[in-house]
């Protein structure tokens, strides 16, 4: 079991680790952490930290919540987006 927390008012470069991450974690953080620094770092108007724990999840299970692995290889075809009105 494992924990994988992003607060960015705590920081941009904020993450909160615990428990045997999945292995693929050290090179998505590393990834990431580099895409923050090479974009502003801490004072980006991005966040590319946010997205470490969806990457991680993603990455063990081939799904990321937010709906970006909609496609050919959705494992939830039948789902349908909301979209606001």
């Amino acid at each position: 079991m494992w924990e994988l927390i992003h607060i960015g008012d705590e920081g941009l470069f904020d993450l909160y680790a615990e428990g045997a991450l999945p292995p693929e974690f050290t090179a998505i953080k590393q990834q990431r952490f580099d895409e923050q620094t090479a974009n502003g770092g801490e004072d980006a108007n991005v966040d590319y930290v946010y997205e470490i724990p969806a990457d991680t999840a993603a990455a063990i299970t081939g799904y990321r919540p937010d709906g970006d692995n909609l496609g050919e290889d959705d494992p939830f075809p039948e789902m349908t987006i909301l979209e606001p009105v």
